[in-house]
């Protein structure tokens, strides 16, 4: 499993990537996925680490809250 950090690292490598390229970086946090077969509690813990992130990062164009 990823850690938010590495999680955030990638995401935000794709946004400097794009706007190096000219578009604009919207990003989504992620959806609740409890009752899938992917969830844990880690797995909880890292969504929910990655959105309270998102949300309060400012180098992204947008963010949508998909949470």
């Amino acid at each position: 499993m990823v850690t938010a950090d590495e999680l955030l690292a990638a995401i935000g490598a794709f946004a400097r990537f794009s706007r190096r390229h000219g578009a604009r970086s919207l990003v989504c946090t992620i959806p609740p996925f409890s009752g899938s077969d992917a969830w844990t509690v880690r797995a909880e813990a890292v969504r929910q680490e990655v959105n309270a992130r998102l949300k309060a990062e400012t180098s992204f164009d947008a963010v949508v809250d998909l949470d």
